[in-house]
């Protein structure tokens, strides 16, 4: 049995499609899937633009001020970040 080997460009080259279906098979579930309605993403630009746009802010709203704004969405802050 002889052993070769490859540098290290092609070994990666030869493992991405590997890397990347591992990747998107290990990425979680869309919250609405895991039956989790009160989880508001803070942290996505887009929902924080939104929350800006409709709420006549002058800057993007930090977690905690998102927080407060989405109080009276709960327990459905999820469905109130999708129409945002």
């Amino acid at each position: 049995m002889t052993v070769t080997t490859t540098d290290s460009t092609a070994g990666l080259a030869a493992d991405a499609p590997q890397r990347a279906y591992r990747s998107a098979a290990l990425a979680p579930p869309p919250r609405k899937r895991l039956g989790r309605l009160d989880v508001l993403p803070v942290d996505d630009l887009g929902v924080r633009a939104a929350i800006r746009d409709l709420y006549a802010l002058d800057d993007l709203p930090d977690k905690k001020m998102c927080l407060e704004i989405a109080g009276p969405w709960r327990p459905f802050a999820t469905i109130g970040s999708w129409y945002c």
